[in-house]
């Protein structure tokens, strides 16, 4: 008996799956040794030997397969469809779409008709329930104990400020920490929280932007203003879930919005690319003395063993962070015997800049950020080594789509101008 397969579009995201076993240094000499490859010789190695599908000049009889009839009939297929489905042996219509597999296989099933359950509803099925382990851990642990880190960072910061409030020098780094705890918490309760040292319309003015939703240049933690893309902050996927619980009626946007804040929001440690205006050693201080200042006050609240709980859970659910970690600015903060006042010595300024560049798992690998590169520069700019609670996470699938854009990409020692990738860059590689 031969059967005619009848696909339906349909919307099924892909899992990726073992990100961890992927090496950033063996894929730089893969890279190294197949510079100024042409696109010919690029699609010369990868060209398969035969085509994805049986696709040939002359039509095949799709009268001998069985049910076909009854596909006609009950899917009303058009004088196109059937013209698609003759020569290439397989057709994928728009017409007839569902937004998920169990809608589609129902209204087979209902209609009497033979199936075909391909992989990608096997993983469609796979993501779902990974989506919703996420989301009943997010809504029964992981936003509980957030709530905790906050709160304990939150009033534990007037002990931090008496400690330091007498050296001018880490004033604008007080500042910087309180405007950083106090946006999270505010963000997570959905009210906009008291400031214990910066200025209040400072922290009126960084709610506002967040709020809109919108790429907005202003200052956050120096002089010079950053492009922040509060977009990001826009709660989607099951974010917008709606649940019962003994608050009510409710969603995990809060949830949403405060670890957006934790995971974009980030202390710069060295000097990010900034081809026109770069940024000076003063400005890197300031920050240094903020992540610094951060990082003491985890353990001065008792904060940083809850929060290590809820990276773990999230790194063994995602990915691990693209960033320099809390427990990795303690350790160097350890091995180097330094406080935040520290920072604004020269000498141990250079010597922290050399340890945080030497260690490649300390700086980022995906772009997240807007900087001002080099565009006559041979090699792409390096990123800068960030400080972040909690810090979005390495997926491979944007590691991919950030080397394939501007400035990554270097063809005879010039970088080539293309600002946006394609999603097939990622299922290519």
């Amino acid at each position: 008996m031969r059967y005619v397969t009848f696909f339906l579009l349909l919307f099924a995201p892909v899992v990726m799956l073992a990100q961890g076993s992927f090496d950033p240094a063996a894929y730089a000499q893969f890279l190294q040794d197949n510079a100024d490859m042409t696109a010919q010789q690029l699609i010369e190695r990868h060209q398969p030997s035969t085509p994805f599908y049986n696709s040939r000049a002359d039509a095949f009889d799709v009268s001998d397969f069985d049910y076909l009839d009854s596909i006609q009939i009950k899917y009303e297929l058009t004088a196109d469809e059937m013209e698609k489905l003759s020569r290439n042996r397989f057709v994928v219509t728009e017409r007839l779409s569902y937004d998920c597999f169990g809608r589609a296989l129902h209204d087979i099933y209902k209609k009497d008709l033979p199936v075909f359950v391909t992989s990608d509803a096997i993983l469609y099925a796979l993501h779902f329930s990974y989506d919703r382990i996420l989301f009943d851990i997010e809504r029964s642990l992981l936003e509980d104990k957030l709530h905790r880190v906050l709160d304990a960072l939150y009033k534990s910061y007037p002990t931090l400020l008496a400690k330091y409030t007498v050296q001018t020098s880490l004033m604008d780094a007080l500042k910087d920490v309180d405007i950083y705890i106090t946006m999270a918490k505010s963000l997570l309760d959905e009210s906009l929280a008291s400031p214990q040292f910066a200025d209040a319309a400072t922290l009126e003015t960084l709610w506002r932007a967040v709020q809109s939703e919108q790429m907005i240049a202003m200052p956050l933690f120096s002089e010079r203003d950053r492009n922040l893309d509060f977009s990001q902050f826009t709660v989607r996927g099951h974010y917008t879930d709606e649940f019962w619980d003994e608050n009510g009626k409710r969603t995990l946007g809060n949830y949403f919005k405060a670890m957006m804040w934790l995971g974009r929001m980030d202390f710069y440690l060295t000097p990010p690319p900034d081809f026109i205006n770069p940024w000076s050693q003063e400005e890197i201080q300031r920050m240094l003395a903020g992540a610094l200042l951060l990082n003491e006050l985890l353990d001065m609240s008792g904060a940083r063993g809850e929060l290590q709980q809820i990276d773990e859970v999230i790194t063994f659910m995602v990915g691990e962070s693209d960033n320099l970690t809390p427990d990795e600015l303690a350790g160097v903060v350890r091995d180097m015997d330094i406080s935040p006042l520290d920072v604004y010595d020269d000498l141990i300024y250079d010597r922290l800049q050399h340890e945080l560049l030497s260690q490649v798992n300390y700086g980022q690998r995906i772009m997240s950020a807007f900087f001002m590169v080099d565009p006559y520069a041979p090699t792409p700019d390096p990123l800068p080594v960030s400080f972040r609670l909690l810090g979005q996470r390495f997926i491979l699938d944007s590691y991919i789509l950030a080397n394939v854009v501007y400035d990554r990409i270097i063809y005879r020692g010039e970088k080539i101008w293309r600002p946006m990738p394609d999603p097939l860059d990622a299922m290519f590689v």
